[in-house]
């Protein structure tokens, strides 16, 4: 009777097993599929030491694509940062930053997309490369590229200087 209990919980665990490798669809799809572009800000201090800066005056940020615009960043105050997406059909996107209606400025920033296929399930996935980036300098004192690869890390990829 021993024997015939062992043996029958012996076979329960692998038909669990079985059951559970079945559960999986095996599909690896990535929640969030769009590879977005980090913004930082920074200012030079008196000694020429570069230093993070917070925007203190609320930010909006509009992103004109194909001649559609899109309020992507509204009202934020002490910004440090940005997030943004990138465009699947342009390869210019254009930014227009208004710092409390009082600096307007705009980012001109050129890229390349990279289709990447992920899998019959999950479709196509959108890489970028950063080809060159400009802006008016109303209240942006300067800008540097520190990674043009934009994917799905988070790294940054724009230095932007303000004059403070």
């Amino acid at each position: 009777m021993k024997r015939v209990m062992k043996q029958i919980a012996v076979l329960m665990a692998a038909v669990c097993c079985l059951l559970c490798q079945g559960c999986d669809g095996g599909y690896d799809c990535a929640l969030d599929n769009i590879a977005y572009n980090r913004v930082k800000f920074y200012t030079i201090d008196g000694h020429g030491m570069e230093k993070e800066y917070a925007f203190p005056d609320p930010l909006t940020v509009t992103m004109m694509v194909n001649g559609s615009e899109a309020v992507v960043v509204n009202y934020m105050t002490n910004a440090k940062e940005l997030t943004l997406p990138m465009s699947y059909t342009s390869e210019c996107d254009t930014l227009i930053m208004n710092f409390f209606d009082r600096y307007i400025d705009t980012l001109y920033i050129g890229h390349y997309n990279i289709p990447i296929y992920q899998s019959m399930e999950c479709g196509v996935i959108m890489h970028h490369r950063l080809t060159g980036v400009s802006y008016t300098g109303n209240f942006l004192d300067s800008m540097a590229v520190k990674s043009a690869e934009i994917n799905f890390d988070y790294n940054e990829n724009i230095k932007l200087y303000f004059v403070e």
